[in-house]
């Protein structure tokens, strides 16, 4: 597979290919010495995750041109890596996936919840567009933005039921409005206990994370999302072992709590970069989303 060096947005972006992967990785290799590297996984999640790590030291990048097969030595020290930060949904846990059966157990709970209050006059609830409705509110508040915030499970609760109660007949609305909370209670439950029940990082992340410090590098994990919905996934995965020092885990919600920003901030990016006590340049970013992973925001940060 021949590499390919393609330029977008001011930023060179290189074909790493991985021999034995169904899928390349897609790395951004040019950042001012500000701003880590940043890198996108795509495909196999941690066993993608594990092969990347395993080739960080076998290129160097360069501006302008494609990676140089190098021994990894030469390669850590042409890149001057000292450092990998690692996002935490759809990189070392396969979140999205874990989510599907999830959602599934939440608008059957839903249904069943509904039924036994004597169901709609409409019939069977729409399972499907109960939660097509529920996404799309999500999507825009997942939690309450108000400063005096609802706690989020009971705001989700809530928008399960504002998007069960769509389905609701405006003759019954008053009757069924008891009901319809209740059910949207049971469904914000049943996810919650389905996706926690067996949430797991991701094949290969175990061991992705040992091949890096093997090599001497420092690992910090940076994850978006509300506070507690993330230390309970945290939790769940038993992310303390891999990550025993509670500073290499920097949670985004919680940097907001402090009046800080999540990613792409660059601001948490140097939080991580004095956990792992490194310089910006010396340290890479690996993650699942080009918005939030890569594309770091253009601010001013003090020196």
């Amino acid at each position: 597979m021949r590499r390919r060096v393609l330029r977008a947005s001011s930023r060179l972006f290189t074909n790493v290919p991985l021999e034995g992967a169904r899928r390349s990785l897609r790395a951004i290799s040019r950042f001012p010495r500000t701003s880590p590297k940043r890198f996108v996984i795509r495909g196999e999640n941690g066993r993608a995750l594990k092969r990347f790590v395993a080739r960080l030291h076998a290129f160097s990048w360069r501006v302008g041109c494609a990676a140089k097969p190098v021994a990894w030595r030469a390669g850590a020290a042409a890149m001057g890596l000292k450092a990998v930060f690692l996002d935490f949904d759809d990189t070392l846990c396969a979140t999205s996936e874990h989510d599907v059966p999830a959602f599934e157990a939440a608008t059957a709970a839903a249904a069943a919840a509904l039924s036994e209050r004597g169901g709609l006059a409409a019939g069977p609830v729409d399972r499907a567009r109960l939660l097509a409705d529920f996404r799309a509110m999500f999507s825009r508040t997942p939690w309450d933005p108000s400063p005096d915030p609802v706690e989020v499970g009971a705001w989700r609760g809530a928008l399960w039921a504002r998007a069960l109660a769509l389905q609701v007949p405006p003759s019954e609305g008053e009757q069924a409005a008891a009901a319809v909370a209740a059910a949207g209670e049971a469904a914000q439950t049943a996810f919650d206990g389905h996706r926690l029940a067996h949430l797991v990082f991701a094949p290969g992340a175990r061991e992705a994370v040992a091949h890096a410090r093997a090599r001497g590098l420092a690992l910090v994990m940076i994850t978006n999302g509300h506070h507690r919905v993330q230390r309970d996934k945290l939790a769940a995965v038993r992310a303390h072992e891999l990550f025993p020092d509670p500073n290499s885990i920097i949670v985004g919600g919680e940097e907001v709590l402090r009046g800080g920003e999540e990613k792409p901030s660059r601001s948490i990016f140097l939080k991580a970069c004095g956990v792992a006590r490194c310089a910006p340049h010396e340290a890479a970013h690996v993650g699942d989303s080009l918005a939030t992973d890569v594309q770091v925001r253009r601010e001013r940060v003090p020196e």
